[in-house]
């Protein structure tokens, strides 16, 4: 579809792209295409990669970070000082907020310290919405052009206990219904139809009721980092909050805020089915789920394990992962963005 652009431009900035196309119905793809044309249009040189199914972002960028080293190491050996003042190699990636958490990860599984510009192009687009991350092409690559200091921002680390695997999120990890939700939609076969006919967000009012059509139960133990012990029978939902959205810019944490250092769980648990219309209007539209509900509980630690006692679906920002029994631990990481 594209041609790989390799000439060598005037300009000390060269990016290495990795775009997720079918990321919010067409909206990834356009980006891409724009990004090209502003790239093109400022004698920017550039590659891009294609991610193509869940995971091929974490293998693109485990190569294209040692590629960034590389040209950086290199750049910064040379001793014209106008090379080594303008001549950088930054990685941007195009996608929603699970192609950004598979980027983080593998930067993190290689220990390479190297930022993260961003352009938002998802359905839910969360995290973009919290840091006020721009989805405008022009000024993301302008931004890009001039920009020297990285900004650090909190995001999740966690470690499931049974294998002692290492993932990491930027939003939210959620066991119960949120994640029923995300499972019916993927594998729905009306999603890629409501994406492109742009009712995308829409469409998850379908999934939400199918969820509670077959909705499950399920009970947790939770520890904080002072290993006090919470644990929950009947439950709705656990999700544990990086900032306060969810589900492209719905408020379940209200009082979170990216980079304070702390980690929240939203729980709700004996919520029957009569209550359960009225919060969902609450979580939507007044924001005051919390206090108006005795069933729904808000923790706040710097970290945090949970452990659920029978097979349930969990949610990594937004993307689907096994049902199954899980015991993780949460704790707070930070990532370099040129934001």
């Amino acid at each position: 579809m594209y041609k790989k652009n390799s000439e060598i431009k005037l300009c000390g900035l060269k990016l290495y792209i990795v775009a997720h196309i079918g990321s919010g119905g067409k909206t990834g793809h356009k980006s891409l295409k724009k990004t090209i044309k502003k790239c093109i249009k400022s004698s920017i040189e550039f590659e891009y990669f294609i991610s193509e199914y869940k995971g091929h972002t974490i293998k693109l960028v485990q190569d294209i970070a040692r590629r960034i080293e590389n040209d950086n190491s290199i750049n910064q050996s040379n001793e014209n000082s106008f090379d080594k003042l303008n001549k950088v190699s930054k990685l941007l990636i195009i996608g929603g907020d699970g192609t950004l958490s598979e980027a983080i990860s593998s930067l993190k599984k290689l220990d390479i310290d190297i930022p993260i510009a961003y352009l938002p192009s998802g359905t839910g687009n969360d995290f973009s919405r919290e840091v006020k991350y721009k989805k405008d092409v022009d000024s993301v690559i302008s931004k890009l052009q001039r920009i020297d200091i990285p900004t650090e921002i909190e995001i999740i680390k966690f470690t499931n206990l049974k294998d002692n695997s290492v993932d990491y999120a930027v939003n939210s990890v959620g066991f119960g219904f949120d994640a029923l939700i995300i499972y019916l939609s993927e594998k729905s076969h009306f999603k890629t139809t409501f994406k492109k006919i742009g009712i995308g967000k829409l469409s998850y009012i379908i999934y939400i009721f199918e969820a509670l059509i077959n909705k499950y139960k399920f009970s947790v133990n939770i520890y904080d980092s002072n290993s006090k012990k919470y644990s929950y029978d009947n439950l709705l939902i656990a999700c544990l909050m990086n900032h306060p959205y969810i589900g492209g810019g719905v408020k379940l944490d209200p009082y979170l805020r990216s980079n304070d250092h702390k980690l929240s769980i939203i729980i709700g648990y004996d919520i029957s089915i009569h209550n359960i219309g009225k919060i969902i209007y609450q979580v939507l539209k007044t924001s005051d789920h919390i206090e108006k509900n005795d069933n729904i509980v808000r923790l706040v630690s710097d970290e945090f394990t949970i452990e659920n006692k029978l097979a349930s679906h969990i949610q990594v920002d937004g993307e689907s992962w096994n049902k199954d029994i899980y015991k993780i631990h949460f704790k707070l990481d930070k990532q370099k963005f040129w934001i």
